[in-house]
């Protein structure tokens, strides 16, 4: 239980620190979180914002990710991107999304791009340089599939080149711009992300890997990237997804008692991207979509069975990530920064159903209690 006090002014924490008058002065609403845990929001760098999926036809099209979902799932932050689908979603409409997604008081930004890279298709203004020097929202490249039938398996030189380009790009705009990867289950794994460090010698904190708990060979190829001082992403467990239905927490421990640095993993959910298995004809057997409760879940897995700290399991969707990207004020509660708190009741950290009481983002609350933003055509919903 926290004995501090958190004034919100202007959408930024202007005071935390021990109990004052201060607070008691400020002709403001009081909540008193004497019996509540605060947490920084949820940044969440990998969503299907617009939907993903589509790999069994049009009718598997996943639906787009709306702000009242996110809110009840704790996340105040978020990274949008394209997937499979690079035909009839483009990043203009992921643009749009996300501005609307600020609009209703989400942090959002946006990766131009999708899974074909040779050349990169989607983009805002034509070219990935473009987008990242002239469109604020844009923070890389993403996410380029590697390694997956799905993209045009790009070689070592290839992604080298694509990284290149957008580190220049974010040297201009003033920004931390990577190229976002998505890893497939082809046997080459990371190894063409380690390859374009190793061999054409790009900066490995330029490259950000995705799905490394994907299969034990494409994390030992993980261990090699955080060894060389590279940075993880692993999807949070998803409930149906084949046998390995916790192997995310499963691998972030091991990487825990292996000493491996934690603070360069980070967690992302993948949400409304599909999940689909293939048999060796590249027919889909199995399919359905991912969603950002497994945010929360695949945390409260490693607390509750692998005895992790709350502030260890919060890190890696918090600070983990805004640090990778050189976000300041973004991931942590401190004076100055963007007021993103989440309240959880004391005896109920993580549950979003029945303890996830208050959500602020940019300083606006969003939830409380049994009470949601309400999202502009709500009230014609039929």
């Amino acid at each position: 239980p926290t004995s501090l006090s958190f004034i919100i002014e202007q959408n930024h924490d202007v005071f935390a620190g021990q109990k004052s008058s201060s607070a008691q002065s400020c002709r403001v609403r009081i909540i008193e979180c004497e019996n509540y845990i605060v947490s920084p929001g949820i940044f969440d760098c990998h969503v299907h914002v617009l939907g993903g999926g589509g790999e069994k036809g049009p009718d598997s099209r996943t639906p787009s990710v709306s702000g009242r979902e996110m809110a009840n799932f704790g996340v105040t932050s978020f990274i949008g991107l394209l997937g499979t689908d690079f035909v009839s979603r483009s990043s203009q409409d992921l643009h749009a999304k996300i501005r609307s997604l600020a609009k209703y008081g989400l942090k959002a930004w946006m990766f131009c791009g999708s899974y074909q890279m040779t050349p990169i298709v989607n983009t805002l203004t034509g070219s990935v340089s473009s987008d990242i020097c002239h469109v604020d929202e844009v923070l890389g490249v993403g996410e380029v599939c590697v390694s997956d039938f799905r993209g045009n398996l790009p070689t070592s030189f290839e992604l080298a080149r694509l990284v290149n380009e957008a580190s220049v790009a974010g040297m201009l705009s003033g920004k931390k711009a990577v190229v976002h990867c998505h890893i497939g289950n082809n046997r080459a794994g990371i190894e063409p992300l380690l390859e374009a460090v190793q061999l054409h010698q790009v900066p490995v904190h330029a490259l950000h890997p995705t799905h490394c708990s994907r299969s034990d060979h494409v994390l030992e190829q993980a261990k090699k990237w955080l060894a060389l001082g590279g940075t993880a992403d692993f999807t949070a467990d998803q409930e149906g997804f084949g046998v390995r239905e916790t192997a995310t927490s499963d691998a972030l421990h091991q990487l825990r008692l292996d000493n491996l640095p934690i603070s360069r993993c980070t967690l992302s959910s993948d949400a409304h991207g599909s999940f689909s298995t293939f048999d060796d004809s590249g027919n889909v057997t199995s399919y359905g979509m991912f969603t950002q409760r497994n945010l929360a879940k695949t945390m409260s897995r490693l607390i509750h069975t692998y005895g992790w700290t709350r502030s260890e399991v919060m890190s890696l969707c918090t600070t983990n990530i805004a640090d990778f990207l050189k976000l300041p004020n973004v991931g942590r509660i401190q004076q100055g920064c963007e007021a993103d708190l989440l309240l959880f009741e004391h005896d109920k950290f993580l549950d979003l159903d029945r303890g996830l009481d208050f959500v602020f983002s940019r300083g606006r609350m969003l939830k409380e209690k049994d009470w949601v933003q309400p999202e502009m055509f709500d009230s014609w919903a039929c």
